[in-house]
């Protein structure tokens, strides 16, 4: 029977500032008392995700580590894993306890126990208080770890056992050498403190469990995940969580403190007022909110009446634009006219409509990418495809065919991820081949610079940027005329094909599926392009542009 007024009453506190608290020597928490047993108010939070500032949170945990190694023996540190090495004197020690525990009961339970303390498994303290404790703390992660276990049996009670004897007799010596809750100090009275970084399996977090029962501060802390915590303690039971709002992939635990810049008062509560005002599903929104965003097309099937009035709103205003899970979605327009209208007037007066109402490039040419190479100079950008077929990344960037370094860095991302998307997706007509892809990559490679300027301006929610390309003739598009298309049709943009001939042109390159067609009356082989800038001066009204008055 355990002597419960030999054993350290932890009791878990919560903080709103752990970094801080946890350096708070006991006799300045609320709670504490000097008692026959001692109450120990301790910390144990999981300190999950990461702040905005990444530079800061990595600071913050370099200077948490440099004060508490200040303490010495009383500060225990693990990286990823708490190291295990067999202890064959304890494996000797308990070699005959595993014997007829299956099946494991009530009464097999209290002989391993009374075994384990017989052959002085565990470590032995002149401390009563201590030895008691860590005796208690055993027999409480044992139970715990037994009734979380599914098909618990004589192989998985030794291997649980003989890890956390192991850990006991390694670690809790040294870090419990000068611990004394009933001391008389007017420094302070400090408890262990214990920091895991990293992820971490179930034995390990059983450990951890037990180093707070015995009075011990524990911090877990993972940028990403509490993974097998959400298993063993899923109701916050045996600790307290802090999640920040972001999530970043691991890092290795920070060695030195970085050059950071601090927030001042004004700045944090400008961004605190933004964070309310500019949410993502409000409709408002600030310049470039979403630039960092994955932005995938929602290509409308319209009317042509409906693409007239569509035409000139921005992305937030047409009808499947949202924004969930880290990707922007963009309603954009990709159609052809072909043919004329019965009056050739009203055809040039939308004509002109749809040039001065945002279409920022015209093209009356075909095919209008101007680009020549060779095959070897395919073969050449070869090695900047892998085998599976995508491009190498970190190979593409520090090449020499590679000339977008100057773009902000969100932008390059998503060239990169739409070349993917081209090489993996059924947008052509024709095979996507080796060979087909290596013209792909030269194409968006060498692509003109004003539709580089157009993409750099690009703020998704508002403005889409056009582009109007006007067929006269029997020329057709070229492969690369097509790559083009579906490049900016990828990323967003109003794409307008007029036709007047009627003849076949898009159609020969992507399949019909991907854009709408709306077909005039009649049609037109040579119809030479007016200026469509003097039309008309004045400013369609809704319904002159609805109607066609």
């Amino acid at each position: 029977m355990v002597n419960t007024n030999k054993i350290i009453n932890s009791k878990i506190i919560k903080t709103n500032n752990v970094f801080d608290d946890i350096l708070l020597p006991l006799n300045k928490r609320n709670g504490f008392a000097k008692s026959n047993p001692p109450i120990v108010p301790i910390y144990f939070y999981r300190y999950i995700g990461i702040t905005k500032n990444q530079d800061e949170y990595y600071n913050n945990l370099y200077k948490l580590d440099k004060n508490l190694s200040d303490l010495n023996n009383l500060y225990l540190k693990f990286i990823s894993n708490i190291p295990f090495n067999t202890d064959y004197e304890l494996i000797k020690k308990t070699a005959n306890l595993w014997d007829n525990l299956n099946p494991f009961n009530d009464k097999k339970k209290i002989f391993l126990f009374s075994s384990i303390k017989l052959v002085k498994a565990l470590p032995l303290f002149p401390n009563e208080l201590t030895q008691t404790s860590i005796n208690e703390g055993f027999n409480y992660i044992f139970n715990l770890y037994i009734k979380n276990t599914k098909n618990i049996n004589a192989t998985k009670i030794k291997n649980f056992t003989l890890k956390i004897l192991t850990w006991i007799n390694k670690f809790i010596p040294n870090l419990f050498e000068n611990v004394d809750y009933n001391k008389n100090e007017t420094n302070g009275i400090f408890n262990p403190k214990v920091i895991y970084y990293g992820n971490i399996k179930n034995h390990e977090i059983y450990f951890l469990i037990f180093l707070s029962k015995i009075g011990c501060d524990v911090l877990y802390i993972n940028s990403y995940s509490d993974g097998a915590f959400l298993e063993i303690d899923k109701e916050n039971t045996y600790s307290n969580i802090i999640e920040l709002n972001a999530k970043s992939p691991l890092k290795d635990f920070p060695k030195r403190e970085v050059i950071s810049r601090t927030e001042t008062i004004a700045f944090k509560a400008s961004n605190e007022i933004e964070e309310i005002i500019y949410d993502e599903e409000s409709g408002l929104y600030k310049p470039w909110q979403f630039e960092n965003y994955n932005v995938e097309p929602v290509t409308l099937k319209t009317t042509y009446d409906e693409l007239k009035i569509l035409w000139n709103e921005e992305a937030r205003m047409r009808t499947g634009f949202k924004i969930e899970n880290g990707t922007i979605y963009i309603p954009n327009i990709f159609a052809k006219i072909s043919g004329v209208t019965e009056d050739i007037n009203i055809y040039w007066k939308d004509l002109s409509y749809f040039k001065l109402t945002g279409a920022n490039l015209f093209i009356s040419n075909l095919p209008f990418t101007e680009i020549n190479y060779s095959k070897h100079d395919l073969y050449r950008l070869s090695y900047l495809i892998n085998n599976d077929g995508y491009l190498n990344e970190d190979s593409l960037i520090k090449s020499e065919f590679y000339k977008f370094s100057y773009l902000k860095t969100s932008l390059q991302k998503t060239i990169i991820k739409k070349i993917n998307d081209i090489f993996e997706l059924p947008l052509f007509k024709k095979e996507v081949n080796k060979e087909f892809k290596l013209k792909i990559l030269m194409t968006i490679l060498n692509i003109d610079k004003n539709l580089i300027e157009l993409l750099q301006s690009f703020d998704y929610p508002f403005k889409i940027p056009k582009l109007i390309i006007y067929s006269k003739n029997e020329n057709s598009f070229s492969d690369e005329d097509s790559i083009i298309i579906t490049f900016l049709n990828l990323i967003g943009f109003d794409i307008l094909i007029i036709t007047p001939t009627g003849y076949n042109n898009i159609e020969n390159q992507i399949p019909r599926k991907y854009y709408d067609i709306h077909k005039f009356e009649k049609i037109n082989l040579n119809l030479e392009l007016v200026d469509l800038d003097n039309i008309n001066k004045k400013k369609f009204s809704f319904l002159s542009k609805f109607f066609k008055i």
